[in-house]
């Protein structure tokens, strides 16, 4: 069976931040999100449009001032309402996730410490 484009899409943005896609939910039409980043309790729907607004201003935002690797970071509330959203590219939000991830599996494993030789071994008792 063909994999349509946004099934392709909920796989591949689910793979990049470590998560986990839902599927059949058409067969059994269950309501729930497309996935979850169940690590850091995020809830994932995943959304493919010809165009979306915040879409257009982030890549104008970074035309225009990130040059040399930069990454744009969108930041929009809408008049009257509550609460502010942060829009960034997903390669930035799943290597922010990587990065906290790799954090906490260094504190997990305690603090290391070189020994005699090079050799780096955990100290106990933490």
């Amino acid at each position: 069976m063909t994999e349509l484009p946004w099934q392709r899409f909920e796989r591949e943005a689910m793979r990049r931040l470590g998560g986990q896609r839902f599927t059949g939910q058409l067969l059994t039409h269950a309501k729930q999100p497309d996935g979850e980043i169940s690590d850091f309790d995020l809830v994932a729907d995943c959304k493919i449009r010809a165009c979306f607004h915040h879409h257009t201003m982030l890549h104008d935002l970074a035309a225009k001032y990130c040059q040399g690797g930069r990454t744009p970071c969108l930041i929009t509330r809408e008049t009257g309402r509550p609460g502010a959203l942060v829009v960034l590219p997903l390669d930035a939000v799943a290597e922010i996730l990587n990065e906290v991830r790799r954090l906490r599996e260094n504190e997990a494993n305690g603090p290391k410490s070189e020994q005699p030789g090079g050799a780096v071994s955990h100290r106990a008792g933490r």
